[in-house]
């Protein structure tokens, strides 16, 4: 009972909150994700005592897949074509609040590409050997494009050199 002799107000019913993360951070129209990452798709209810109940989700207009549970899921991208690409989410309580969501975000389908590899200053070749304890300089230039119709570019993070297959050196000092 409410003070003053009137009812208790009725409860009000949020609507469910859902996040789609890559990562740990949040997609925005300008993530780039790789093809065959993974995106998290968490949808949790405000209201004391509330439940999803249903969660939805579909790529680039498909057909709807339910999620269960119906709170939260890692979901690969699979193998999508490099460029613009929209995941619509829905998540509903216990009481019937629906949240719908649309969160566009960016393929990048291609690896970089090494397009220079010189040892002593000299075009490397796949016969190129030399004595253990020798003096090698190693220089590299990569190159990278989204895979995306436009080609758009993209950058180079870091360069990897390995030996023997064992990782030997990685740069991120990349100029």
């Amino acid at each position: 009972v409410a003070c003053g002799g009137g009812t208790t107000p009725a409860a009000t019913n949020t609507p469910p909150s859902v996040s789609v993360k890559s990562d740990g951070r949040a997609i925005t129209t300008s993530t780039y994700l790789r093809s065959g990452s993974a995106v998290q798709i968490a949808a949790t209810d405000p209201d004391v005592g509330g439940s999803i109940t249903k969660v939805t989700y579909a790529i680039d207009g498909g057909a709807r897949v339910s999620l269960t549970p119906a709170a939260s899921i890692t979901l690969p991208v699979g193998n999508l074509r490099g460029g613009q690409h929209e995941l619509a989410v829905d998540a509903t309580d216990n009481q019937n609040a629906t949240t719908s969501i649309k969160v566009p975000f960016l393929i990048d389908a291609a690896a970089p590409t090494i397009t220079q590899l010189t040892l002593n200053g000299q075009a490397a070749a796949s016969t190129t050997t030399y004595t253990v304890g020798d003096a090698v300089l190693l220089d590299i230039a990569a190159r990278d494009t989204r895979g995306d119709a436009a080609n758009t570019a993209g950058p180079v993070t870091a360069i990897r050199v390995y030996e023997n297959g064992s990782l030997d050196r990685k740069s991120t000092r990349l100029n």
